[in-house]
């Protein structure tokens, strides 16, 4: 724009028009600049291009050059006319803004013509509700479709310029930071006090916990100390009682012994006179047993002749069943012959009928005269009629032969059906007998499969029988060889076949019995079986359990039956010591003994218990290389032994020599063990020898009879079968299986046979079916052209009978009435028709009588004798074999009877056998349990002595060992002369007190089988030992309690070491527990300090963390405010605004807008979805709708944000351009409807918008100078001529100052005198 332009009046709905290139847009550049909108929203790079240069211009003069845009705004008149605004320089309130700029690129701003700051201007222009930073009111070209499709964050980011929330968002996050951070101080103190309070509480807990110690010490020694004296106490006792014991049992043992030598002769006549008995017994069951075997022979012959008998019996029943089916069908035939020679009667009666009918006719109505005349009459009209009589006789002839035509084809029709149905019955007879013959074939197939699988397992377990039959005497016999060997048949004593029994018993009774020591370890190699029996010692017959609990229960359980000792190892309590690693280096043949022996892992603990660090070795001289020393080598603290048995013990005590008869019997265990394994081997291969011959196992065989059974409705029937093959050989269930699968295979033949054949006349007879049904197909189809021939030759003959009886009605004339009739058709009826009549009917009877006699022939040809007379005579050779098969059953049953009384007899005298072997078995038995009770009696009471001698030692060693306990857990136990047990602690633990206890005094046997000692020095150093561990030195049990002296030995006891027990217990778990602190007191004031200064900095970071947190709520709560008031709004305005912007007609309720939140907590912070539905359009995403649509809605936006922020103006810049002329029009309307609301300044080209303003603003280029020009043209004027439909328009030059108006205020945009672009 050159020069100095004013742009106005400006209506309430005005239009901007021009063609293209004449500076439209460059009047929204001009508004924009004045309202500071950014420069990249401007067409130009700097604000200094905004500067209008003219053509040929200097760069001095273009520099000088000032562009400036004035706007005024001047309310609107409050009485409504519709004149417009007022002239800017008479209106009040009027406010100016002009923004300049000058070719430097510098700006000057001015409000009502004074100069003020940017921020000063844009406030005032804020103030009239022109909000710059969303600029809303201000519409770009080409803008408008991005409106709509902004992202929810972009959409988020313009509600919060609209509503003002955006102007808190500094404040906001730096409210934010700030409460972030002092609640972070916050925890950091908080954490820090805690800290402090918990390692004060910590020093509290040290402090408490030292005097704690100090007092469970005093406490756990005191406790140890009578707790001691109190088991010592009770040792001592025990002790005294023990030796009384001991010489009571001694006594009681060589009585027993003497007794047990009488007893042992009586047993032996007994038992001589009972094997006398059992061999003669024996004798007798074999021959009861071939009898038995003699008599079960007839029975597979029994089974196959009665299985025989009921197939006849079941072949005969359903053969009468058959042969009474074909009475009933020959029955049936000779009733229908009967009824067709009672019709054929009847039609020969009928004929006999006719013609006394016709006789009686010809003497009947009128005279000879009449008729004579009749027919005179009748030839006269012949010869009138000749020619149609001619033509009516060949009419008859046709029709006669056409109707007898039809008739021969109806009766050959019904001879077809008869004889289609009867062959269909045939066939259906037929069908039914193969239907049964299949369902007897599939019972029988059923029952062969099942008696050939049957016979397949029987013969499979005869071939795998023999084989193992084979195999197991085989085994008996290589195991009898080994036995006899290794004379393995030994008598073990009383006493061990005691213990067997018993750990027999509790590994029965007790599941946590393991096994022997010498049944969980086995050597690697036989030669170390003699040197880990001497090794392990009394700790090969050592039980292994798996907890002490089960072993208390197995002493319980041998205390109970008086057996003897037991040593038990629980696994879960055994503490093995710990194995030298370096022995196994020493080289050499010297071999660790947990190394040369196999046991499982699980067991590894007892093993090691016993074996401990031991190692066993070849020769004598090698251990005691080992034990000793060399030249070469140092000796070394060890228990060695050697292939031969010998035993260096750690203390260097050597035993050797011949092998004690106890460790002998020990080393022999392992052999043993393998010898009884091979013994059960045999014994089990005896007894499955035994049952080998068992009858195999019916089960399968009884499911697959069920099965078949349901299968084929009770068709199978092996009841009989199975009762038979029970209790029977194998041998005898192949026989039975295979006669009654061969019966069932040659009834399956002759059944098959009988099919075959049966389906062969089936076929045929189909065959002659469908050629009589083909033959009626095409006799039907004649039939049918017959009879309409029938009736075309009736109709013709009709015809020709009308015409003839008017040529004969005129030749007869009164003839008819001189005889008595109305015409002579009447007379011809009466009299010649009559006749004619009972010629038709006469033709008809002969007809079905030919008819009659031809199906009776056929009929008649049939035979239905013959099937029965077959059927017959099988039945009679069913019933010849069934009585030769009853009489060989009888003889059966007759040997049977025999054989059965035979064994009746011979099982009489077994029995009187097995009573006189049972009377001596019985005494035997007494005479062998009165013996076993002396010589448990004697054992037992052996026993007994060994045991009282046993529990003597064990106590007196229990009390030894438990001295040494107290001694090296410094248990200060008082003595009578004032010392303690502690007094010479130093010189005690100066000893070796292990290597002492390892020395004491080996034993060998002596002849007599006690024991002595070997060395006559190691008493004196056991009693040294003894000294040393305060054995002969009297304690002092003053301290003791009466309550706790009177203590009974048993449960009374146990109470009360339980009540010690648990009490220690407790005070050590406590000092255990405790971990004590000794400078705690001197740390907790120290602590103290630091805990209050952790309170002062929790308590201030508290306040401002409250403050911080109060403040960010404050500001948040006011942001939140503010957007939802501008969003809910917006929201609610929205659907109504696009609902009018795309209503028609046709779609009276419009599309559908909405808005929706991302985050409803803090909105803003989150985004703004925009969603538009277009009339009859689905739920689809913005960017996916036409260019025209997303305009509609993002003007719908804009028009419900101008409602929430209302601006002075709305400015529009070409919005149009991407809609058709029915939405342009819909916006048009739109804007028209608002206009007292709303001044709208519009760009456009299109004239379905611009036609409906109040106001034009016409743009266009002056060709002199290069510059935009403006004319203006109030539309008003002629709203009446337009409205009518007349007059036109006028351009109107404004001459007066343009003036942009709204409901508050209206704006004008004006240039200075400068020229300006």
């Amino acid at each position: 724009y050159g020069g100095r332009v004013r742009v106005g009046p400006l209506r309430r709905f005005t239009a901007v028009i021009g063609p293209n290139g004449a500076g439209k847009s460059n009047l929204m550049d001009a508004i924009s600049f004045v309202l500071c909108v950014q420069t990249r929203q401007l067409r130009g790079n700097n604000l200094r291009d905004l500067v209008h240069r003219a053509p040929g211009e200097s760069d001095v003069d273009a520099a000088q050059r000032v562009a400036s845009v004035a706007l005024v705004l001047t309310p609107w008149p409050f009485d409504g006319s519709p004149a417009g605004p007022k002239a800017p320089d008479t209106a009040a309130g009027e406010r100016r803004f002009m923004r300049s700029i000058r070719a430097s690129g510098a700006s000057e701003y001015q409000v009502d013509d004074v100069v003020v700051s940017v921020e000063v201007y844009k406030q005032e222009l804020e103030a009239l509700g022109i909000a710059l930073k969303s600029r809303s009111f201000l519409v770009f070209q080409n803008e408008v479709e991005g409106v709509a499709t902004r992202s929810s964050k972009q959409l988020g980011a313009f509600f919060e310029d609209i509503s003002g929330s955006g102007e808190l968002k500094s404040e906001y996050d730096a409210k934010r930071a700030e409460k972030d951070a002092a609640e972070s101080d916050s925890m950091f103190a908080f954490k820090k006090k805690k800290g402090m309070t918990a390692e004060k509480k910590v020093m509290k807990e040290q402090r408490e916990e030292a005097e704690k110690f100090k007092r469970l010490q005093s406490k756990l020694a005191d406790g140890r100390v009578e707790y001691s004296l109190f088991r010592l106490y009770h040792l001592e006792r025990a002790l005294g009682s023990a030796a009384a014991d001991k010489e009571e049992a001694s006594d009681r043992s060589d009585a027993a012994h003497a007794s047990l030598a009488a007893l042992e002769e009586d047993f032996a006549t007994a038992k001589k006179a009972f094997a006398a008995q059992n061999k003669k017994r024996t004798l007798l069951a074999r021959t009861v047993a071939a009898k038995q075997k003699e008599n079960s022979g007839h029975q597979p012959e029994f089974v196959k002749v009665n299985a025989e008998i009921a197939k006849i019996d079941s072949k005969l029943e359903s053969d009468e069943k058959e042969i009474e089916a074909l009475r009933n069908t020959a029955r049936r035939h000779e009733r229908e012959l009967a009824a067709l020679q009672n019709t054929l009667d009847e039609v020969a009666a009928a004929q006999q009928a006719v013609e006394r009918e016709e006789a009686a006719s010809q003497a009947g109505l009128v005279s000879e005269a009449a008729v004579d005349e009749y027919r005179r009459l009748k030839d006269e009209a012949a010869a009138q009629t000749s020619v149609q009589q001619v033509e009516i006789e060949s009419a008859i002839r046709a029709y006669t032969l056409a109707s007898q035509r039809a008739s021969a084809s109806e009766v050959k029709k019904s001879e077809l059906e008869q004889r289609r149905q009867s062959g269909l019955s045939e066939v259906e007879e037929l069908r039914s007998r193969v239907k049964s013959l299949l369902a007897e074939i599939a019972a029988n197939e059923s029952e062969q499969t099942i008696l050939e699988k049957q016979l397949h397992v029987v013969r499979a377990m005869q071939l795998e029988r023999s084989k193992r039959r084979t195999e197991l005497e085989r085994i008996i016999e290589e195991s009898s060889d080994r036995l006899r060997e290794a004379k393995v048949d030994v008598i073990e004593s009383s006493r061990e076949r005691a213990f067997s029994e018993a750990y027999d018993r509790m590994k029965e009774l007790f599941p946590g019995v393991i096994g022997r020591l010498s049944e969980l370890c086995k050597p690697t190699q036989t030669k170390y079986r003699e040197a880990i029996a001497v090794v392990f010692g009394k700790m090969m017959d050592a039980v292994v359990v798996d907890n002490d609990h089960t072993g208390a229960e197995c002493i319980r359980y041998l205390k109970e039956q008086r057996i003897g000792m037991l040593t038990f190892l629980p696994l879960a309590q055994l503490r093995p010591p710990q194995l030298d690693e370096r022995l196994r280096t020493i080289g050499g043949t010297a071999r660790l003994v947990i190394d040369v022996l196999q046991f499982d892992e699980a067991h590894a603990q007892a093993v090691l218990y016993a074996a401990g660090s031991a190692m066993v070795c070849d020769s004598l001289d090698e251990a005691r290389a080992l034990r000793f020393g060399g030249r070469d080598q140092a000796p070394r603290k060890i228990k060695i032994c050697s292939l031969d048995g010998s035993l260096l013990e750690k203390s260097g005590f050597m035993t050797g020599g011949t092998m004690s008869r106890g460790d002998g019997q020990r080393a022999k265990k392992w052999e043993r063990a393998d010898l009884d394994a091979i013994k059960r081997r045999r014994d089990a291969a005896a007894t499955e020898l035994e049952a080998i011959d068992a009858t195999v196992d019916l089960s399968a065989l009884e499911r697959d009879i069920a099965d078949a059974e349901r299968t084929t409705a009770g068709a199978v029937n092996l009841i009989d079968l199975l009762a038979a093959l029970r209790g029977a050989s194998l041998r005898e269930q192949d026989d039975m299986l295979s006669s009654r699968a061969s019966a069932c295979r040659r009834r399956v033949q002759f059944m098959q046979q009988d099919v075959e054949g049966s389906n062969a006349k089936i076929r045929q007879l189909e065959t002659h079916t469908e050629r009589l049904e083909k033959d009626l197909r095409s006799l039907v189809k004649e039939l049918k052209a017959d009879r309409k021939v029938e009736r075309e030759r009736k109709a013709t003959l009709e015809t020709l009978r009308s015409n003839i009886d008017a040529l004969e009605n005129r030749v007869f004339g009164d003839f008819a009435e001189r005889h008595g009739m109305a015409s002579v058709s009447e007379f011809e009826e009466k009299v010649v028709r009559r006749a004619d009549n009972l010629r038709e009917r006469r033709l008809r009877l002969d007809m079905q009588r030919g008819k009659l006699e031809s199906q009776l022939q056929y009929e008649r040809s049939k035979d239905v004798s013959t099937p029965v007379e077959q059927l017959s005579s099988e039945m009679e050779r069913l019933q010849q074999r069934r009585e030769v098969l009853t009489r060989r059953r009888d003889k059966i049953v007759q040997k049977k009877k025999d054989v059965q009384g035979e064994l009746e007899d011979l099982e009489a005298k077994q029995l009187e056998s097995e009573e006189e072997f049972r009377q001596l078995e019985a005494t035997v038995a007494q005479k062998k349990k009165q013996l076993k009770k002396a010589a448990d009696d004697a054992v037992e009471l052996k026993k007994l002595v060994t045991l009282e001698a046993d529990k003597y030692e064990q106590l007196r060693s229990k009390k030894f060992e438990f001295l040494g306990e107290c001694k090296l857990e410094h248990i200060a136990l008082p003595f009578v002369d004032g010392t303690t047990l502690v007094d010479d602690i130093e010189a005690v633990e100066g000893g070796d007190l292990e290597e002492r206890r390892e020395a004491q005094p080996s034993q060998a046997p002596s002849e007599g089988g006690d024991t002595v000692p070997m060395d006559v020095t190691e008493g004196a150093e056991e009693m040294n030992e003894e000294q040393l561990m305060g054995m002969d030195r009297e304690l002092d049990f003053s301290q003791l309690s009466r309550k706790l002296r009177e203590a009974k030995a048993g449960e009374a006891q146990k109470r009360f070491e339980r009540i010690f027990e648990e009490e220690l217990n407790k005070v050590k778990a406590e000092l255990e527990a405790l971990a004590p602190n000794l400078r705690a007191t001197e740390h907790l004031s120290e602590v103290q300090e630091r805990v209050d200064e952790a309170n002062k900095s929790f308590d201030a970071a508290r306040e401002r963390a409250a403050k911080a947190t109060r403040e960010f709520e404050e500001i948040r709560a006011l942001r939140h405010k503010r957007f939802m008031q501008c969003f809910q709004k917006v929201a609610d305005t929205i659907d109504a605004v696009y609902k009018q912007l795309t209503r028609s007609r046709v779609y009276p309720m419009g599309g559908t807008a909405y808005l929706s939140l991302e985050s409803q907590e803090e909105p803003f912070l989150g985004g703004v979805k925009f969603n538009a539905m277009p009339p009859t359009k689905r739920f689809r995403d913005m960017d996916q709708l036409s260019g025209g649509e997303r305009s509609v809605a993002a003007l719908a936006l804009l028009f419900a944000v101008q409602d929430f922020s209302p601006a002075p103006f709305f400015v529009l810049d070409e919005v149009d351009a991407a809609l058709d002329n029915l939405n342009v029009g819909k916006i048009a309307a739109y804007l028209q409807g608002r206009a007292d609301e709303l001044q709208t300044i519009v760009i456009s080209l299109k004239d379905s918008l611009y036609e409906k303003a109040e106001g034009l603003v016409g743009i266009y280029r002056e060709a002199e100078g290069n510059v935009s020009r403006v004319l203006t043209l109030d539309l008003t004027e002629f709203a009446d001529q337009s409205s009518t439909g007349g007059g036109s328009l006028s351009q109107q030059f404004g001459s007066e100052a343009p003036v942009l108006s709204s409901r508050h205020a209206t704006p004008a945009v004006s240039t200075t005198a400068v020229p300006t672009q």
